[in-house]
């Protein structure tokens, strides 16, 4: 068995998906389609694991990947799935990068913050997720990405850029994301007090210097109301490698899902 494949008499590792990851819109390799038409499309039982890793815990299922069809909306397996991969490739490749030390959270997060309140900070509750970064010092991290499920109905993605002093909010339909960043700006300041003793003010107008920033429209959109996971799994994708580039745009997102597909089944990202 090779763990290579010979296109154009290049060889290519089997997990890789593209040959230049660099390009956020690559054509798949075709050892790349052949696993993402299996997948999609094969004859296998919907409970069959096909996406694991020993170092994740969580494992994706055929059914799970089905959301990956075109108009399918993600669920919290394939985008926690997909958050633990960006972890890996950031403890793999950001020394030799340069890259910031990311901190990826779980879709679960947010909900449990805010009681799943779509109000966001009226079930606001810090004792929910108090235990949940017991076994990492969030402020030794330069950036923390954070999936938001508003609702069950659409997902965006919060930063919180350490280095920088800043929370930014980035939503493939344009929104403020107002009650998002008030209320995660919130649990900073109450993870600083508890974990570090530390007074922290998060506010605008806090004594040291912290921004708040949503992007609205300035990044890029969707054109339809089901694309809006692919989107926050590429937002982090590119943040976390320090970048604020978005080479892609919703007419990609046909091959987004494509190539995350194929990421997930690889359990890898270039």
């Amino acid at each position: 068995f090779s763990l290579f494949f010979c296109f154009s008499e290049i060889q290519y590792d089997k997990k890789w998906t593209v040959a230049d990851p660099t390009d956020p819109t690559a054509p798949l390799l075709p050892h790349a389609e052949a696993v993402v038409e299996e997948a999609l499309h094969g004859d296998g039982e919907p409970n069959e694991v096909l996406c694991q890793h020993e170092a994740i815990r969580s494992t994706v299922s055929r059914s799970d990947l089905a959301v990956l069809l075109p108009e399918g909306w993600l669920n919290d397996e394939v985008i926690n799935f997909y958050f633990s991969l960006l972890a890996q490739r950031n403890d793999r490749l950001r020394e030799e990068k340069g890259w910031p030390k990311c901190h990826f959270m779980s879709t679960f997060f947010f909900s449990k913050l805010i009681g799943g309140s779509f109000a966001g900070e009226v079930a606001y509750n810090y004792a929910n997720v108090k235990r949940w970064t017991k076994k990492v010092d969030v402020f030794s991290m330069d950036l923390l990405l954070i999936p938001v499920n508003l609702g069950n109905l659409h997902w965006a993605l919060l930063t919180i850029d350490l280095a920088k002093t800043c929370i930014n909010y980035y939503d493939s339909l344009g929104g403020s994301g107002t009650h998002v960043i008030n209320a995660l700006g919130r649990w900073l300041e109450d993870e600083s007090r508890a974990k570090r003793g530390v007074a922290l003010d998060t506010s605008h107008c806090g004594a040291n210097f912290w921004t708040r920033r949503s992007h609205g429209k300035t990044i890029p959109q969707q054109n339809n109301m089901s694309d809006c996971g692919v989107f926050t799994c590429e937002f982090a994708q590119t943040l976390s490698k320090g970048s604020s580039d978005f080479g892609f745009s919703a007419e990609d997102m046909p091959y987004m899902r494509r190539r995350v597909c194929h990421e997930l089944c690889a359990a890898y990202i270039q």
